[in-house]
């Protein structure tokens, strides 16, 4: 056909809609209510999920991964090597966090380790020193402190030693993150700084900030604290005493199994942290809590199943290591001459106590401790436990937490080169983090490592966004098919129903010359003109409902207003075509009634 014909055809089949205008303006009306909700339903879908998909991606912590406790040996360095190639940032540290004390402040606060490139700081604008020590604060702390970016925050580290040393670090304020982060008083330092603060807390020298070794071996520390009371708390004192940042966020426990026999009228009750430990300054404290509320109890430390051998000439035997309350005053020649530490045990053990002995048990090295000892029998014990002085106590159970080793010459348990046990594992992207959370807990059940069996992230978070867009997307295509196959029929009736009311006119067409394909393309035509015009009425509907709901939510915050609408171009050609195809299949269908009119019937008019 000529391209003069095409443009006639086009012309008679306009001058056909413009004759029948209100017909026609009915009809694309009645489209747009047909298509809008496709439009409404598909900005929706990719609006709320889109936008909880990138407020997951943008927020850093959906990306994080670490372990539910500290790993049971050091990150070895095709571990660590393997990490950091699945991982954007990875931040290592020997414990999950630090307790320190702020001056000015009453209360310890949370210190985690962090570094220039951490996610969290660099999302939020920090400018952060690339050398020497820093620390970030929470909105909160700052608060509570006064303190602000150019200010120097006072840290007071302190280390349980038969001195008592406390020192006071000054660390310059690189900046303040914002309340979205958190509303708990926390800061954050370079991981460099929290391992030299970890170390000093171990005993450890630190020259990088002027910091002396303890030169008294391990820090004691224990598993929690057994108190003795002749009158027990109610579950409300003890909840007033847990709202304090000591350590212990559980109410305490009943126990029985302590070794020895408890004292006439008195009542045990264990206080056990949650992945921590407790050290010999934190006795006093628990026992201020008991003497603010109007309880006097005597704070005994507690050791959580140590097990450890003593040898003794041939003989061997398998013993719990336990507290005393009291420690057994040494008889005449009980200790020995030759200074060693006494080890207390059952009368109704079988332990020479003629010669010295030694106790022997294994660290999480996989090193050997042995530490001589002399034994001496008592009657304060049951069978099956032993005890030794309360510090010595302590070291032994530091000793078995990290990497030691015992110095005969001077009697002390040192603590040996240990590395990182914990980390932080930022995810390249959201859609990275089931994958690398599934690498550790393979790795854990690999290793029996029980903190990366059951990493911490937000990994069933984003694969409840995931599941959600894929059901949505279901539901969309099951609405769409229903909306899809009424709409076709409607414009195919709608297009048989012109053909029937215009047989006459059709007819004399065709006695004029037009051809029955060029009439087919002229139905076909008004009806794509039809169906156009309801797609800009329906484009029209959800822009107008854009508009409206973003107005409506947006004093919700949170990003709400402008998102839960998003109707990409992309989305937007792909319905269009779709609607288009379809619409020109039910109108050529329709319009092939054409080919059923003679035009000898119509000759006798």
């Amino acid at each position: 056909m000529p391209i003069g014909d095409w443009r006639h055809t086009v012309d008679l089949a306009w001058a056909d809609l413009r004759y029948e205008w209100i017909l026609s303006l009915c009809m694309v009306l009645a489209l747009g209510a047909v298509f809008a909700p496709l439009f409404i339903l598909l900005g929706l879908r990719v609006g709320i999920i889109g936008t909880m998909l990138d407020r997951l991606d943008q927020d850093p912590l959906s990306r994080l991964i670490m372990p539910k406790y500290p790993l049971q040996a050091p990150l070895d360095h095709a571990f660590v090597a393997a990490l950091k190639a699945r991982s954007e940032v990875l931040i290592q540290s020997p414990v999950p966090f630090l307790l320190l004390d702020i001056e000015g402040l009453k209360e310890p606060l949370n210190a985690l380790p962090t570094a220039v490139a951490d996610p969290l700081l660099r999302g939020h604008g920090l400018t952060l020193p690339t050398a020497g020590p820093w620390v970030v604060l929470s909105a909160r702390l700052a608060q509570d402190t006064g303190k602000g970016p150019g200010d120097v925050l006072s840290v007071v580290l302190k280390r349980s030693t038969p001195q008592g040393q406390e020192v006071a670090v000054g660390l310059p304020v690189a900046g303040v993150l914002p309340q979205s982060i958190g509303v708990e008083p926390k800061l954050w330092i370079p991981d460099s700084v929290f391992r030299w603060f970890s170390d000093w807390r171990r005993g450890l020298p630190v020259p990088a900030l002027g910091l002396a070794g303890a030169g008294g071996g391990l820090v004691p520390e224990y598993d929690g604290f057994v108190t003795l009371l002749a009158r027990v708390p109610s579950d409300g004192d003890y909840r007033r005493m847990l709202t304090g940042r000591g350590g212990f966020s559980q109410m305490p426990q009943a126990i029985d199994a302590l070794g020895w026999d408890l004292p006439t009228g008195l009542r045990a009750r264990l206080w056990s942290p949650v992945n921590s430990r407790v050290f010999e300054d934190d006795r006093p404290k628990l026992r201020n809590r008991h003497l603010e509320r109007g309880y006097e109890a005597e704070v005994i430390p507690y050791l959580d199943r140590f097990r450890l051998s003593l040898e003794s000439g041939q003989h061997s035997v398998a013993l719990n290591l336990v507290v005393l309350p009291e420690e057994p005053i040494a008889g005449p020649g009980e200790a020995g001459s030759d200074g060693l530490p006494p080890v207390w045990v059952s009368t109704d053990e079988a332990v020479s106590t003629a010669e010295p002995a030694k106790l022997s048990f294994t660290s999480v090295s996989g090193s050997a401790i042995e530490i001589p000892v002399r034994p001496v029998p008592t009657k304060a014990l049951h069978a099956g436990f032993a005890a030794v002085p309360k510090v010595l106590a302590g070291k032994m159970n530091a000793a078995r937490r990290q990497a030691a080793v015992f110095d005969p010459a001077t009697g002390e348990v040192f603590p040996a080169p240990d590395g990182d046990r914990f980390f932080r594992a930022y995810a390249p992207s959201i859609d990275a983090v089931e994958g690398l959370a599934t690498w550790l807990r393979q790795r854990g059940e690999a290793t029996g490592d029980p903190g990366l069996k059951e990493p911490v992230s937000r990994e069933a978070e984003v694969r409840q966004v995931r599941t959600l867009s894929r059901h949505m997307q279901t539901l969309y295509v099951l609405i769409v098919a229903v909306t899809g196959v009424s709409g076709f029929f409607a414009i195919a009736a709608n297009v048989y129903a012109g053909v029937q009311r215009k047989r006459r006119d059709l007819a004399y067409l065709q006695l004029l010359g037009l051809r029955r394909g060029t009439l087919l393309f002229i139905t076909t035509l008004k009806s794509l003109i039809l169906v156009a015009g309801g797609l800009v009425a329906a484009l029209c509907a959800y822009a107008a409902f854009a508009f409206a709901s973003g107005s409506l939510f947006a004093g919700l915050g949170g990003g709400t207003a402008g998102a839960l609408t998003r109707l990409g171009v992309y989305d937007a050609l792909w319905l269009v075509s779709g609607i288009l195809g379809a619409a020109a299949a039910a109108s050529v269908l329709a319009a092939a009634a054409i080919a059923r009119i003679d035009p000898a019937e119509y000759l006798r008019e």
